[in-house]
């Protein structure tokens, strides 16, 4: 946890993939995420992909 990025510091060029975990919290998290939207439209744009699982959907909504 101590590790873990914030999404402004994350490099979506860097990754192929992005997945979008379940559970209630995410419900609030992934709404309206601007952040998450664009590293997820960057991913995709460069063919990555995009997954997500349980309530993990609603990251897809953005």
């Amino acid at each position: 946890m101590a590790k873990t990025q914030k999404p402004q510091e994350i490099d979506p060029c860097a990754y192929q993939a992005i997945y979008y975990t379940g559970g209630h919290g995410v419900l609030w998290d992934f709404v309206e995420n601007t952040e998450l939207k664009q590293i997820a439209e960057t991913i995709y744009e460069q063919k990555g992909y995009i997954s997500a699982v349980c309530h993990g959907v609603v990251g897809l909504c953005l």
